[in-house]
């Protein structure tokens, strides 16, 4: 298996194109899935609940894998996934039409709707933050490190 780097060089694309499309679950679950936590991240910012993420997680890597005769390598496998997750995201959005009104907004003391509180958005755990693997594919913290 060839390791798959955030620019790979032409010879490492193509290598990653042939895994992709020809490789067993095996190899295509080791590449892709040290993309789990970003993705995980990316579908709990578009929906705003860490079970509905979890999930949509999931449905990615099992569009991903029946697809993945089609990934022809013109973008990264990164964008591949995330282009994948995102359109999961919205058909569950468009499934779900969670959409807060003005009028289901909880009145604050005034009276007034508080459009500081989303009623539906669950608080994403700590651990989803944590780095299980040092040096892995997530951009350094914040000081630019």
């Amino acid at each position: 298996m060839t390791q798959v780097d955030a620019a790979p060089g032409a010879g490492e694309e193509q290598a990653v194109v042939v895994a992709v499309r020809a490789g067993g679950e095996a190899e295509f679950s080791s590449l892709t899935e040290r993309y789990r936590r970003g993705l995980l991240v990316h579908c709990y910012r578009m929906v705003g609940s860490l079970e509905d993420a979890e999930d949509l997680v999931q449905e990615t890597f099992l569009k991903a894998w029946g697809s993945r005769a089609g990934f022809e390598g013109r973008s990264s496998l990164r964008a591949w996934l995330y282009r994948i997750a995102t359109n999961a995201c919205l058909d569950a959005i468009k499934r779900s039409r969670r959409r807060v009104r003005v009028v289901d907004l909880p009145p604050t003391a005034g009276g007034a709707p508080s459009f500081d509180q989303v009623p539906w958005l669950q608080p994403l755990p700590d651990r989803i933050w944590e780095d299980p693997v040092a040096g892995g594919d997530e951009p350094r913290g914040r000081g630019g490190g």
